[in-house]
């Protein structure tokens, strides 16, 4: 039965986000707090634009009225001209001004680099503390380089709030494709190239909007982010798996009451009470959670190995309140596989670990990787086969996008969460 407390009120626990209560209600947090800030101005961006000025890049301007040229001048028009710096770069980089950069990048005299570093634009001044970056390239880079770029690239996302977003455009191309072994052959037809847009997580999301939209036929898009958004992340689906094995022993009840009552509120909390006759292994609860992909289209893939119950609350009599206990932890197993963007947690509750008393548990689904979405595919050349003389494809585009996907999931970034109040009778 209910505790009234001495102010006649109920002694309530619901479901709110983290770190948030209302009235007098504890608050059981299954909803992760988001701590992204969306909010962005409508003026343009200030920041920095550089353009890869190697020979690779010819082919993209000996044809008139190619993607390439078009966006070129579409990118200048989301950054303010007043507050921005251009710049060329092959082996090094190059500061140029705006009507160079209008004039000649449309010209096949400015890619006459023999090399395509991107680093060097990543370690150029400007770039290291630019608000937001753009770099216009084929991508076209060795295992040597990739390793490298990823590693510099990983740094500027764990900046607070900062994103990369990855645009990829084909565009009509009529020239030369350079080979990673150096060889070389000519093609006139339809090339990929790219726009990498570094920097503040919201000018990052509004540049990478703009070109889905204005390409919108064919455009690629994948964002990185320091960590995922609310909107982003996958919750405990109720219904759980309501199995005939468990009847008597198990159920499913809307609210939990003993000494304190448990209330859903408006988050995804599963509710189980376990009958006192129970003893044995609960098993044969399965959950499905299903991550929704963000803007790139990007899945996170979940570390099983450090998938665990990581917070046990436990309702104490004395305090009236749910407080923080360790002991409980082991009494939750978690089995986790994933197919794509479904994820399928098997739970275990060892009811004999659980004495008498009201329980509320959640477990953080840790991401090992991103997978990028199988559209990706058929731009990628695989860095280890010929290319036949198809251009229509970027060497080792997947190992790049799925190095960076790794390397930011080693800020032990979360994918989704389980939460469990649980009444042992």
């Amino acid at each position: 039965m209910s505790v009234i407390t001495s102010c006649n009120r109920q002694n309530t626990a619901i479901g709110t986000r983290e770190g948030e209560t209302k009235g007098d209600k504890q608050s059981l947090p299954c909803q992760l707090a988001n701590s992204i800030d969306k909010k962005t101005s409508d003026s343009n961006a200030a920041g920095a634009i550089f353009v890869d000025a190697s020979g690779s890049m010819t082919g993209y301007v000996n044809s008139s009225g190619s993607d390439y040229s078009s966006a070129v001048n579409f990118l200048d028009s989301i950054f303010d001209p007043q507050q921005t710096k251009y710049f060329s770069f092959d082996s090094t980089a190059k500061s140029i001004n705006r009507d160079t950069f209008f004039d000649s990048a449309r010209q096949p005299s400015f890619y006459k680099g023999k090399d395509s570093k991107i680093d060097v634009a990543l370690d150029s001044e400007q770039g290291r503390k630019s608000s937001l970056v753009a770099i216009v390239t084929d991508l076209e880079q060795d295992k040597g380089d990739v390793n490298r770029i990823v590693q510099k690239l990983a740094t500027y996302i764990q900046k607070p709030n900062s994103a990369l977003g990855l645009v990829g455009i084909k565009s009509n191309f009529n020239g030369t494709v350079y080979n990673l072994n150096n060889s070389a052959f000519s093609y006139s037809k339809e090339r990929p190239f790219y726009l990498l847009a570094i920097g503040n997580e919201a000018e990052v999301s509004k540049l990478i909007g703009k070109f889905k939209t204005k390409f919108a036929k064919s455009a690629q898009t994948i964002i990185f982010r320091q960590q995922l958004p609310g909107d982003e992340l996958a919750y405990l689906k109720l219904p759980g798996a309501k199995v005939e094995s468990l009847r008597g022993k198990l159920s499913f009840p809307q609210s939990l009451q003993q000494d304190i009552r448990v209330e859903r509120g408006d988050q995804l909390i599963e509710l189980l009470e376990i009958d006192k006759r129970a003893r044995e292994p609960l098993t044969g609860l399965n959950y499905e959670l299903n991550f929704p992909a963000n803007e790139g289209g990007t899945v996170p893939t979940i570390a099983t190995s450090r998938l665990q119950v990581n917070k046990v609350l436990a309702y104490d009599p004395k305090t009236k309140k749910m407080e923080e206990n360790t002991t409980a932890t082991k009494a939750l197993k978690l089995n986790l596989t994933q197919q794509g963007k479904t994820a399928t947690v098997n739970v275990t509750i060892e009811a004999q670990d659980l004495p008498v008393g009201m329980y509320y548990m959640t477990a953080d689904l840790p991401t090992a990787g991103l997978i990028a979405p199988d559209s990706w595919k058929s731009w990628h050349q695989d860095i280890n086969k010929s290319r036949n003389n198809d251009g229509s494809k970027t060497m080792g585009l997947l190992d790049f996008i799925d190095s960076l996907g790794n390397k930011v999931s080693e800020q032990q970034r979360i994918a989704g969460r389980l939460c469990f109040a649980i009444q042992r009778n």
